[in-house]
C-alpha cells in the first residue's frame, strides 16, 4: 500500500466522523500559491471535481503536476465548503500547512473533534497537546482525552481519567485507563461499578484488565440473579468452560449461546 493511499485510507475512515457532527463546513481562503505553470490547473478543476478526483488517471502528469493539480483542487473544494474533500486531498500531497490551517480553524470555531482528526493525520503533537489543554479548560473531556490520546502523552490521559473516575464517569475513565494500559486503576473501577450495579462498565474494567477471575466472579452475580444469559457471556468471556458447559447443561431455553459479551448493553 503506498503513502498516497494510506492517507486516503485515514481520510476514509474519519470522514463519516466528522461529516456526522456536521462540521464540513466553509472555512478561511487558504488557497494555495499556485505557480504560475500550473495555472492552467484552474480551468481543468471543476471540470475534475465534477467528475470525481478518484476517477481521474493523472499518471501522464509529473508528480509535482500531480501535486499541484490536487491542490488546486483542494483550494476549488475549500471555497465550496467541502472541508472534508479538502482534506483528503491536501492529504494526498503531504500539504502540512494547507491541513494545519484548516485544523487550527476548526478548532477556533470549537469543532474540537474535527480539528484532533486533522492534527492526528499529519502527527502534529503540539497541536494535539494545545487543543487538549484548551478542550480541558472548557471543561470538554471527551475531545481533550482523544487529543491526548493521539499525542500519545500518557501524563496529561492520566489527569483526565482521573478526572473522569473523580465525576463518576466509568465509562470514559475505563476506556482512558484501558488505552493507559493501568490494570490496577480498571480493576478498582471495575470493583467499584460492581458495587454501583453498574455490570456493563464493571464487565468491560476487568476485560480491559484481562481480569477473568473477576469477570467470572461477576458472572457468578449475574447468575444469582437470573440473568443468565449474561452470565453466559461473561463466562465465556472468562473462559469459564466449566461454568458454560453448566449453563448449556441446565439453562439452553434461557441463553443465546450466538451473543457474544457487549459492554454497551445493561447487564
Amino acid at each position: 500500500m503506498t503513502e498516497e493511499t494510506k492517507q486516503v485510507d485515514r481520510i476514509h475512515k474519519i470522514a463519516p466522523i466528522m461529516m456526522g457532527k456536521g462540521k464540513d463546513i466553509p472555512l478561511p481562503d487558504v488557497s494555495y500559491n499556485i505557480k504560475e505553470p500550473a495555472n492552467s490547473f484552474e480551468r481543468l478543476v471543476p471540470s475534475l471535481i465534477e467528475k470525481g478526483i478518484e476517477n481521474i488517471n493523472l499518471s501522464m502528469f509529473s508528480e509535482e503536476m500531480r501535486r499541484d493539480l490536487l491542490n488546486a483542487a483542494g483550494d476549488e473544494y475549500l471555497k465550496r465548503g467541502a472541508s472534508v474533500n479538502a482534506i483528503k486531498m491536501f492529504s494526498i500531497t503531504g500539504n502540512k500547512e494547507k491541513l494545519i490551517k484548516i485544523a487550527d480553524q476548526y478548532r477556533d470555531e470549537g469543532y474540537f473533534t474535527n480539528a484532533i482528526e486533522v492534527y492526528t493525520l499529519i502527527s502534529d503533537k503540539k497541536k494535539l497537546v494545545e487543543t487538549g489543554e484548551k478542550c480541558v479548560k472548557l471543561g470538554n473531556l471527551p475531545d481533550a482525552s482523544k487529543a491526548f490520546i493521539a499525542a500519545n502523552d500518557r501524563e496529561r490521559l492520566q489527569k483526565v481519567a482521573e478526572e473522569w473516575y473523580n465525576r463518576d464517569r466509568f465509562d470514559y475513565a475505563i476506556e482512558a485507563y484501558g488505552e493507559l494500559g493501568n490494570k490496577q486503576k480498571l480493576i478498582e473501577v471495575g470493583d467499584v461499578c460492581t458495587e454501583k450495579r453498574q455490570y456493563a462498565y464493571a464487565a468491560r474494567a476487568y476485560e480491559l484488565a484481562q481480569e477473568n477471575d473477576r469477570l467470572s466472579k461477576l458472572a457468578d452475580v449475574l447468575f444469582k440473579e437470573g440473568l443468565f444469559n449474561s452470565s453466559y457471556k461473561l463466562y465465556k468471556v472468562a473462559n469459564n468452560h466449566i461454568m458454560l458447559e453448566f449453563l448449556e447443561q441446565n439453562f439452553a431455553d434461557r441463553i443465546i449461546k450466538e451473543d457474544f459479551m457487549d459492554t454497551s448493553s445493561n447487564y
